[in-house]
């Protein structure tokens, strides 16, 4: 009787507290909400519809914002009409770079977490495969670092962000934010910016190249000129994390960029 209640506390204390998968475990994204991302082209330029609030984090305003030609956009949910054909795309702004959001940040505005969802045309964009430089499951934020026991501190450190239109950009947090939601502060202009150039992938490791140097994310200089001046590697530890916290658990996967530890959402169990 004493063993069996001494395992049911055993049992509850590990409901109680966060969690860490093994680096010999592995996550079964089939059976959680993993952060699955369809990409599309722009066909055209595209105008949709994107909610911004000022630095107060009180005013909530829509802005127009385009998408220039060419544009590679992702979306975890999409819908089609009784043809088959793509008339509804739920475009993830956050993970377009600065250089496209400009616009409607400029004047100190902050992407509001709602995305939009707007019904397009098929003709407006294109499927396409997962570009080379976008890591699978990953939204393109990384953060420095271990991935913190509570909830709260999970961006309360600076982020390395590869964008799904081929930027590599690194936003250095920054604690006196107004915003109450702290992801809020690091869609404002990067400390530094570069469009990757080229990706070169071997094993569990990807090069990024660009023309212009990122300060702060750890890129080694190897050419004079062109467009392989600078080189970023990035490295899948396959060391998932995973957290429980009262929405459900989620579950983290653990780079190295420029040889500095990071970690990025890759799905959860809340839905």
């Amino acid at each position: 009787m004493k063993k069996f209640c001494l395992g049911i506390i055993a049992a509850i204390g590990l409901l109680l507290t966060p969690t860490v998968i093994s680096h010999a475990d592995k996550i079964n994204l089939k059976a959680v909400n993993a952060n699955v991302h369809r990409y599309y082209r722009t066909n055209r330029a595209v105008t949709i519809k994107v909610g911004v609030r000022d630095k107060t984090g009180k005013h909530y305003t829509s802005r127009r914002l385009t998408l220039p030609k060419n544009t590679i956009v992702s979306s975890t949910s999409s819908g089609t009409n009784n043809k088959g054909q793509l008339d509804q795309i739920n475009i993830n702004v956050q993970s377009l770079s600065y250089a496209v959001e400009k616009p409607i940040l400029k004047t100190g505005n902050y992407l509001s977490k709602q995305d939009p969802t707007t019904s397009y045309s098929a003709a407006r964009f294109t499927r396409v495969k997962r570009p080379a430089y976008r890591l699978a499951y990953s939204s393109g934020d990384l953060y420095a670092g271990k991935v913190p026991s509570a909830q709260d501190n999970f961006y309360q450190t600076n982020q390395v962000m590869i964008t799904t239109d081929g930027y590599l950009e690194y936003y250095r947090y920054d604690p006196s934010s107004p915003i109450a939601d702290p992801t809020s502060g690091f869609k404002t202009k990067p400390t530094a910016a570069a469009k990757i150039t080229a990706t070169k992938l071997k094993g569990n490791s990807r090069w990024l190249y660009t023309k212009t140097s990122v300060k702060g994310v750890g890129q080694k200089y190897i050419h004079k000129s062109g467009n392989y001046r600078y080189r970023l590697r990035i490295t899948n530890l396959h060391d998932p994390q995973t957290r429980n916290f009262e929405d459900g658990p989620g579950f983290y996967s653990y780079y190295t960029i420029g040889g500095k530890r990071f970690y990025t959402l890759i799905g959860n169990d809340s839905a």
